[in-house]
């Protein structure tokens, strides 16, 4: 087996889902101790990481560029 191939989905995991999970908690927890900029640019990186963690499947399964 190819050994790149089995840690890919791993190093994908810790480059973008376990800091979109950190930046929605720093949202969440700075809803009532920060100013409102703050937690829209916390909120904003949550969601562009977890977009970017899923891409890769939208675009390999969902065949997004296909005519409707």
């Amino acid at each position: 087996t190819n050994s790149i191939a089995l840690l890919k989905p791993t190093v994908v995991l810790l480059g973008y889902g376990i800091p979109a999970i950190l930046a929605a908690i720093l949202a969440l927890i700075a809803q009532h101790s920060r100013p409102f900029a703050y937690r829209v640019v916390a909120a904003t990186t949550a969601v562009v990481l977890a977009i970017a963690l899923i891409w890769p499947e939208i675009r390999k399964y969902g065949r997004l560029d296909a005519p409707v």
